[in-house]
């Protein structure tokens, strides 16, 4: 039995828990017990279950002066003899943190939980009401983050995927550039998407991240084909960081890209980038610069290999060498004694370009090239660069824009603008018919319209258009977001005339298309 000072008794239980000073079955805020008139008990008003012992420390010394001040405030008493009676089946501050009264059991109301907090239908340490937390996981009774990877209350939302809508305004000069799946004329990197590719956004769908928070996968994770997009570059569909699967382009390094990705050995040339050569490890080896020996002349830069070494050009001219002292790589030539031999190369069309194909006179030779010296003004009627695919016609060069009916005079082609492809002015499809389009991802064709003036076209083909300054899905359009309207609905050769399609839009929703037009135009190349 305790006594205060002035000799009155003392009588209280007390337990020290590691929440707090609760006498058994006391309530809430400080209460008299029986058993004297100094008599008092202390609890704890508040709760902090997710404290340490050193964090509890200052709130436990707050009770100590507030037990002292209670002592002098009733009968003069300002310390207390003997000793307190504690009840051990409250347990002790060793044994509080994750073991704190009532934690972890099953509730319904807050008021069933001496913290205040029914959360998941225990009794929590907290609200833990956050993004991806919960309190009857693996420690019940404790807000813990969900595993990373999973997300049990669907908290994390997928992203929509914007629609192309109508054509935008005209993005001024500077702005990114475009990105097209037709080849069309975007003006920046063109994605050759392969015949029945897939692409999955449920792939790059947000999960929690084991930090309370949502996390989108990256474009480490694939979501749908994986093909080559050119020789020189590998394509992929993988998520964006932001819950999309869209194509992820990566350049290949050394090696060319064949069936889906970039290859990692060789056998022939043609296994290896522009830059590169096969060598006899079965490595792409970058190709040497001049005066390095070589043994072939796919193994240089220049593309020359002339007395065991990389040359600067062919050097095949009487008296010419690679080798010469003090200038290995160089070719030099009785017509250069002082420097190093180059060719010029013919003008005949007079459109400002040397002949592609221009060699020096010989016996299989077309004579259309002559011996210079670095540095020199070229002859009359000769250009430092051989660019001219067809040096008989002057409409034939490097950037030609506009378009033709009949072959070039001289080769007999309609690659007017050397770029090694015949592109034509009328687009094609055969076998399509004007039909509206049906939502981004499916692009299925539809014979009546779902908005009113909704423009029809020939084909709904997936793509990327412009939404702003970004991309988006979108079918039936060319990476401009233009709608592919216009067109031939058959193959048409180069200089023969076809009939054009126009077609036209619907004037009621849900309506079929009206005001399709046709007419015969002639098919131009360039």
């Amino acid at each position: 039995m305790a006594t205060c000072d002035t000799g009155a008794p003392f009588s209280p239980q007390l337990a020290f828990l590691g929440r707090g000073i609760v006498p058994p079955g006391s309530g809430p805020g400080f209460v008299p017990l029986l058993g004297g008139s100094g008599g008092f008990v202390l609890r704890e008003l508040f709760h902090y279950p997710s404290q340490t012992m050193s964090s509890r420390t200052p709130r436990l010394l707050f009770a100590a002066a507030f037990v002292t001040l209670s002592l002098a405030a009733v009968g003069g008493c300002t310390s207390i003899l003997g000793s307190f009676e504690v009840d051990p089946s409250l347990g002790s501050e060793a044994g509080a943190e994750g073991g704190a009264e009532g934690l972890g059991k099953a509730c319904t109301t807050a008021a069933e939980c001496p913290s205040g907090f029914c959360t998941d239908g225990v009794c929590c340490e907290s609200k833990c009401d956050g993004v991806c937390e919960a309190c009857n996981l693996a420690e019940k009774g404790k807000c813990l983050p969900h595993a990373a990877g999973t997300d049990p209350d669907k908290e994390c939302k997928p992203t929509v995927r914007p629609d192309a809508g109508p054509p935008p305004e005209p993005v001024e000069a500077g702005a990114d550039a475009d990105v097209s799946d037709d080849g069309g004329d975007g003006g920046g990197v063109t994605i050759n998407l392969p015949e029945g590719f897939t692409q999955d956004d449920n792939a790059c769908a947000p999960s929690c991240n084991g930090q309370r928070a949502c996390g989108y996968p990256g474009v480490e994770k694939n979501c749908g084909t994986k093909f080559c997009n050119t020789k020189e570059s590998a394509g992929q569909f993988a998520c964006d960081g932001k819950g999309l699967c869209d194509v992820s382009l990566s350049t290949c390094d050394a090696y060319t890209c064949k069936g889906d990705a970039c290859g990692a050995s060789c056998a022939q040339p043609e296994d290896c980038l522009d830059t590169h050569f096969c060598n006899a490890q079965g490595k792409c080896q970058a190709r040497l610069g001049n005066g390095v020996e070589c043994g072939l002349s796919t193994q240089c830069q220049s593309g020359f290999c002339v007395d065991g070494v990389c040359c600067n050009s062919e050097c095949n001219t009487t008296g010419a060498q690679c080798k010469a002292p003090g200038k290995v790589g160089q070719c030099t030539c009785p017509q250069c004694p002082n420097g190093t031999c180059r060719l010029f190369y013919k003008d005949g069309d007079g459109d400002g370009f040397g002949d592609k194909d221009g060699t020096l006179p010989g016996a299989t030779n077309n004579g259309t090239a002559v011996i210079g010296c670095v540095g020199q003004v070229p002859p009359a009627g000769f250009k430092e660069k051989a660019d001219d695919c067809d040096d008989g016609d002057a409409n034939v060069f490097p950037g030609q824009t506009q378009w033709f009916t009949t072959a070039s005079n001289g080769k007999g082609t309609f690659d007017y603008n050397c770029n090694g492809a015949v592109d034509k002015e009328t687009l094609e499809y055969p076998g399509a018919a004007c039909r509206f389009c049906g939502p981004p991802k499916t692009c299925a064709e539809q014979t009546s319209c779902s908005t009113l003036n909704e423009s029809a076209s020939l084909t709904c083909q997936f793509g990327r258009s412009r939404c702003g300054l970004n991309l988006c899905d979108a079918c039936g359009r060319n990476a401009k977001g233009a709608v592919l309207d216009k067109g031939f609905t058959t193959t048409v050769q180069c200089g023969a005339i076809g009939t054009k399609t126009d077609c036209g839009t619907c004037t009621t929703r849900g309506g079929g298309v009206v005001g399709t037009t046709t007419s015969s135009v002639q098919q131009r190349c360039h």
